[in-house]
């Protein structure tokens, strides 16, 4: 028996909270930031309340449905392709006057609608009091105050989705009508005539629909007009009007649409917002102009970065060194109960030299990646990130790129996959294109559980600082390329970089704390299957053929290893083939490098720290450092890439990396020869 599904959007202006509401909603656990472009595609989540099958989507954040950027495309094609039976709209208490302009356009087209009233509290601190009554009254709709980080308002709002849910058969439509100029309300009739003539428009409201050809809406255009062969009909319209409209004032159709909208809300909002300035408003101006200012923004930022560098190895040791300690006790105990047991010599090898000491490698850095997510969601939601952002836009667009790409590329510092897709919120392709070959540039995560392992084998008094100098290499080789890469194969103008300045607020300790797990358990879900299932193979390369000593030069792995050791004999750290091995592996998984390495030379994660300094020299360590933040060893990124911009700059993108890789790290051994270090 059929059953109906709902599809209920989750839409609004970025930054205002919408991801926030969605997982409250669907009890989803989407990740939230206090800055634009945190989601950049659309999100699902289906739950069953009160036997109503409902399907919660969230999109990317967008001004208007007039698209430009990719993510706001995504937003815009759920809403006019898919038709959902119901939206929330999250609109910012303390921004409405930028967050209802989307509301008038969703009212004039037609769509079912129940406004979220986001922020509020934040509202009310600002001394901003809304008359939520009127509000409602005046556009027709129901308006919810909510707290996004909060349970507050979301019972209520989620009782309303269901209400409105069951009531979509006998709800009758919002008669929501912004005043335009008379050239536009004369093109509205027409082309409502010649709609109504041919029988095209099965929407909810015809007239939205004829506002939106009006503006030229490239997908309104395509499905309604082209496809109907109605081009000449409505270019005629639309030329009139232009005419008329020129006539009367400069402005065009789009301009006029706009500012007519925007008087309509300039209007409402004085009749329902009170506001008694906070002596708070002119701290965070003065504040504001300190951390997006050219030298002392930059400042604060590269100060403050340093300082949670050194708080990662600070606060992770400890905890790191208990994790080792259960690791060391672990492998020693499955010794022993496998020869009190009598197992096998190679099944306890496979146990203790391959799993335990493959995996343990990997997994006692986890520390140390929590600490650091944890201090970068500490900045990120308390909206000090998105001023570096504007901070960064002067520099970066310097260095070829976009100011934007500053967030993409400090969500790459986590992972550069979803750093990678973030570029979406750039509405030029060769913006996105440079960013995106920039990117794999930026440390990630995994090349943390690196940098961590063998600083603290040879440079255990300066492991901060030498890892946040691998974290600069990054950032500086970003910039330089980027000026290569905008200056031979992206010309062309910078698109605008627009950006809404969120207001300062604490982090929520539930979202930091969820962030964080989150964040622990993909970490720990990767260390169970793919860099444990690369560690078997590299145990079972190292333990055949039969009655070889494992890891070996004779066994498989030894003999993979010494085919391609010749390749690193430039760059220092190719005297070991077992070196070269991790770096072949971590091609699937960067974080492999220490499990291989741990692997081949069958010690435990304590022992690994010990092993090392008579694998590296101080010089070669600091070569090897500088080739793995270099290269782009991710397979995954590799295919991201593909999908984003096109398979010949993803290979484009490893083949450079991987040479500059390689030649930055034989200039920087073989100068520090020269030098005698």
């Amino acid at each position: 028996m059929y059953k109906k599904v709902y599809k209920v959007g989750v839409v609004g202006a970025p930054n205002v909270g919408k991801t926030s509401l969605f997982n409250s909603l669907s009890g989803a656990r989407e990740k939230v930031g206090n800055w634009s472009g945190t989601t950049v595609e659309r999100v699902e989540k289906r739950i069953n309340i009160d036997g109503k099958e409902i399907i919660f989507v969230d999109v990317p954040g967008t001004y208007s449905l007039s698209a430009s950027s990719l993510d706001e495309i995504v937003a815009r094609d759920f809403v006019l392709l898919e038709k959902p039976d119901l939206l929330v709209v999250v609109v910012s208490s303390v921004n409405l006057y930028n967050s209802l302009f989307l509301l008038t356009e969703l009212l004039e087209m037609g769509f079912r609608i129940i406004v979220a009233l986001n922020m509020y509290d934040v509202a009310k601190k600002n001394g901003i009091k809304i008359d939520v009554d009127k509000l409602s009254s005046i556009f027709g709709v129901k308006f919810i105050p909510t707290v996004g980080r909060t349970p507050r308002g979301v019972r209520e709002l989620r009782n309303e989705v269901i209400n409105a849910i069951n009531n979509l058969e006998n709800k009758s439509l919002v008669d929501f009508k912004v005043p335009y100029p008379s050239p536009i309300e004369k093109g509205i009739s027409r082309i409502l005539k010649v709609l109504e003539d041919t029988k095209v428009v099965a929407s909810r409201n015809p007239r939205g629909v004829a506002i939106k050809i009006l503006e030229e809406n490239n997908l309104v255009m395509r499905l309604k007009v082209e496809q109907n062969n109605l081009s000449r009909q409505m270019r005629d319209i639309i030329s009139d009007v232009d005419r008329e409209l020129r006539m009367l004032s400069v402005d065009d159709i789009d301009t006029a649409i706009v500012r007519s909208k925007y008087n309509f809300i300039d209007k409402v909002l004085k009749d329902v917002i009170q506001v008694s300035p906070k002596r708070s408003e002119s701290i965070q101006r003065k504040v504001d102009e300190i951390l997006t200012s050219k030298l002392w923004g930059l400042i604060i930022f590269l100060g403050i970065m340093f300082g949670i560098f050194q708080l990662v190895y600070y606060i992770g040791d400890p905890i790191a060194r208990l994790i080792e300690e259960g690791f060391s006790y672990l492998s020693e105990t499955v010794l022993s109960l496998g020869k009190d047991f009598g197992w096998s010599s190679m099944f306890i090898s496979f146990l203790t030299d391959g799993l335990i000491s493959g995996v343990g490698s990997v997994l006692v850095f986890l520390p140390y990646i929590v600490v650091l997510f944890l201090f970068i969601g500490i900045l990120e939601n308390s909206g000090f990130l998105a001023r570096s952002a504007v901070m960064m836009d002067r520099i970066m667009t310097t260095f070829g790129l976009h100011g934007k790409s500053f967030l993409p590329m400090l969500i790459g510092f986590g992972c550069n996959i979803p750093g990678i897709m973030a570029t979406r919120v750039l509405s030029s392709f060769k913006d996105r294109l440079v960013t995106v070959l920039v990117l794999p540039l930026i440390s990630c995560s995994a090349r943390l559980t690196v940098f961590v392992v063998v600083t603290a084998a040879l440079f255990k008094e300066y492991q901060g600082i030498i890892l946040f100098m691998m974290y600069l290499l990054g950032i500086v080789l970003a910039g330089v390329f980027g000026i290569i890469f905008r200056r031979n194969i992206a010309k062309g103008e910078y698109s605008l970089f627009v950006m809404e300045l969120p207001d300062f607020r604490f982090p929520s300790l539930r979202v930091l704390l969820s962030e964080m797990w989150y964040r622990s358990f993909m970490f720990v879900k990767k260390a169970g299957t793919v860099i444990a299932s690369v560690v078997i193979l590299v145990w079972l390369l190292g333990s055949l053929p039969l009655g070889v000593e494992y890891a070996s030069g004779d066994s498989f792995l030894g003999i993979i290893g010494k085919t391609i050791q010749p390749v690193f004999s430039l760059t220092g750290f190719g005297d070991h083939w077992q070196v070269a091995v991790s770096i072949l592996t971590a091609i699937l998984a960067r974080e492999v490098v220490i499990g291989t390495l741990g692997s081949v030379y069958g010690v435990s994660e304590e022992g690994i720290t010990e092993v090392l300094p008579s694998v590296f020299t101080p010089l070669s360590a600091i070569s090897f450092l500088v080739f793995m933040q270099v290269a782009m060893l991710c397979i995954a990124t590799v295919v991201v890439i593909a999908n984003e911009i096109g398979k010949k700059w993803a290979v484009f993108s490893f083949l450079y990396t991987i040479t500059l890789a390689w030649g930055l790290s034989v200039l920087v051994y073989n100068v520090g020869v020269v030098l005698g270090l």
